[in-house]
């Protein structure tokens, strides 16, 4: 009997033993990532992206440059003489590489990002750089690099290494004297890099052609980085460092080729000079008329890791600009908007976005978004993500978020809210002309008129109503206006609109007119209206209640 029980329990441990052999086995197949990973004589090998930006020192060797702040060159004799800056001269940076430490080919982009003195004086400096004996634009600084031993197959892929880099800065003769007394020591460099289309998968080497590259900004930089003058930021990240950053004038078309702005005078393509040359030739007037047409896409602005930001107001327009309502000055004439320029002062601006992102950021005046009357904008897919707004609502037109276009010459098409607060203001999420809204997971407070209101004003020449999504939000402390106000206010929806209304909830403090209130619905509208809790709150129409 006790060989028999002896029996039974070795056989039933060795089953143990194959089971856990099998689910360790299993266990290891089945990881996401990792540097190594075998079964047999199968390997997984991860790739290693790594970039070094060196500098050349005085024995001609050279040395890492990551942390250093870098130094302008005095003439040979001149070492030890101060840096002085006026207009005319002209001050050379430390020649840089950059290498590839890792063994995965790279695409990289360099930017003066970092100041050692007073950042207004660089308002008042050119950078051009020179790569080997290149004479190459600083925003043309990025390309790609390929591991060590690699074959370039492509021109401008480096291997290894970049050939050495020259950064030159030349005072602007027309600097005034507002920048006398003024000093930069040394300047910041920043390079990003990221992965770019060398190495093959199992179908082609496209597979990372979308890697965006992120780029650390303050509030003393933003804006020029906005602007092109490091170069494009499409397939960017701009992570914003902690501060309190002013009014962001967003989209506005600038000079620098790294805006990627197309600019035309008097309906012909054209280029700053000439529209700086035809202005000057018209001093009493009628000079052409200039239209810019900004371009951008997959930008995307959010804050650093635990890193407090907050934004006083981000604007953009498209359309007729003809005062600093919108942009302070004409950037690509180098004009002011202002009354001592009488003649010539408007110009027209398009807008061209696609998958534009805002994370982690905290609003303390509105995003005001308008375009109307030009056939160049389209705003495709605009983002909100984990944002904070808390706006003051004296203002009568006090909206958190406001993206409105006349929806027939200039058009948009999608903007997404998701788990973002919002705190005062008069409407929360304000849209005209555009087709598809979707909020979710948002909370909404102390609003004096609608939490979320999408028109349709421009009708019948507007898209009318696509998509409109409201799920999983809470509402809370809307009153004042109890006689106007509403959750969710449209306008006249038409067939082929789609409603996904969902697992909403009004609590405390609501004394609304409607939870839901439209103008008037077509037929042909599909409804998905589902698991709310409105506090008593009731819908327009019936056909909305749920």
């Amino acid at each position: 009997m006790n060989n028999k029980r002896a029996t039974k329990r070795a056989l039933l441990t060795s089953v143990m033993a194959l089971v856990m052999c099998v689910v360790m086995l299993v266990g290891t197949t089945f990881a996401w990532f990792t540097d190594t990973a075998s079964t047999g004589v199968n390997k997984i090998q991860a790739g290693n992206l790594d970039i070094e930006l060196e500098m050349k020192n005085a024995s001609g060797g050279w040395d890492k440059a990551e942390g250093k702040t870098l130094q302008f060159k005095k003439a040979a004799g001149h070492e030890g003489e101060e840096v002085l800056w006026e207009p005319g001269c002209r001050y050379e940076l430390p020649e840089l590489r950059i290498v590839n430490k890792g063994n995965l080919a790279l695409k990289y982009k360099i930017t003066v990002n970092g100041v050692t003195g007073d950042a207004k004086l660089l308002k008042a400096i050119d950078f051009t750089a020179k790569m080997g004996g290149t004479e190459i634009a600083l925003d043309s600084l990025n390309d790609a690099i390929l591991p060590s031993g690699a074959a370039p197959t492509l021109a401008g892929e480096a291997v290894g290494e970049t050939a050495p880099i020259t950064i030159k800065g030349v005072m602007k003769t027309t600097a005034g004297n507002e920048y006398q007394g003024l000093s930069i020591d040394g300047i910041g460099i920043t390079v990003v890099a990221t992965q770019y289309t060398y190495e093959k998968d199992s179908i082609d080497d496209q597979y990372d052609a979308n890697a965006n590259a992120t780029i650390q900004v303050n509030k003393d930089n933003i804006q020029d980085y906005l602007d092109g003058k490091y170069g494009s930021i499409d397939g960017m990240t701009l992570v914003l460092a902690e501060g309190n950053y002013g009014r962001i004038e967003f989209g506005r078309a600038t000079a620098y080729a790294g805006s990627n702005t197309k600019y035309y005078c008097g309906g012909n393509e054209s280029n700053p000079a000439a529209i700086k040359k035809d202005i000057a030739d018209h001093p009493n007037g009628g000079a052409g008329k200039r239209e810019y047409v900004r371009s951008m896409s997959n930008v995307t602005l959010k804050a650093a890791d635990g890193a407090a930001v907050t934004i006083n107001g981000l604007v953009a327009f498209g359309g007729q600009v003809n005062s600093t309502k919108w942009y302070s000055r004409d950037f690509v004439a180098d004009r002011d908007m202002s009354a001592t320029e009488n003649n010539n002062i408007c110009y027209w601006i398009g807008q061209r976005w696609s998958n534009i992102t805002f994370e982690g950021l905290t609003f303390t005046g509105g995003v005001n978004i308008e375009a109307y009357g030009n056939k160049d904008t389209l705003i495709d897919n605009v983002k909100f993500d984990n944002c904070k707004f808390n706006v003051d609502d004296t203002n009568a037109n006090a909206y958190c978020i406001r993206l409105t276009v006349d929806g027939n010459t200039a058009r948009a098409n999608n903007l997404v809210v998701t788990n973002c607060e919002f705190t005062d203001g008069t409407t929360a999420v304000l849209t005209d002309g555009m087709p598809n809204v979707t909020v979710t997971d948002s909370t909404f407070s102390g609003l004096v008129r609608h939490a979320i209101n999408p028109m349709m004003n421009e009708l019948p020449n507007a898209p009318g109503y696509g998509k409109i999504t409201v799920t999983g939000n809470t509402f809370k402390n809307m009153s004042t206006k109890a006689d106007k106000g509403t959750i969710l206010r449209m306008g006249e929806v038409g067939a082929g609109a789609v409603f996904t209304i969902k697992n909403n909830t009004a609590t405390e403090g609501i004394t609304l007119a409607n939870s839901i209130k439209v103008n008037s619905l077509a037929d042909g509208i599909t409804y998905d209206i589902s698991g709310n809790n409105w506090g008593g709150l009731t819908a327009s129409h019936t056909r909305l209640d749920g």
